[in-house]
C-alpha cells in the first residue's frame, strides 16, 4: 500500500471509494489516487472555488481514515 506524510498524517490514496463517482465527462473515480489526480488537473479559478476546497478537505480527510478498505466519506464533486 502507497501511503505518503502529508502535513501531520499519512495518506493511503490507494483507498477505494464504497461506490465509484462518475464525472460528467464520463470518467470514472474509483480510488483516493484517482480523485486527487482529477482535482490537481483543473483550472486554478475552479481549485480555489468554496465547493472544491470542500472536496479537497473530504479527501484528505478519507484517505486518513483508518478502519477498512474502503471509503465511504464522498468528496462534493
Amino acid at each position: 500500500m502507497e501511503v505518503f506524510l502529508w502535513g501531520s498524517f499519512f495518506v493511503s490514496w490507494e483507498r477505494r471509494f464504497d461506490r465509484p463517482i462518475i464525472l460528467p465527462n464520463g470518467k470514472t473515480l474509483r480510488t483516493l489516487e484517482d480523485a486527487r489526480r482529477y482535482i490537481i488537473t483543473l483550472p486554478h479559478s475552479e481549485h480555489e472555488t468554496t465547493a472544491w476546497q470542500i472536496a479537497i478537505e473530504s479527501l484528505l480527510l478519507a484517505a486518513d481514515h483508518t478502519a477498512g478498505d474502503a471509503v465511504s466519506e464522498r468528496p462534493a464533486l
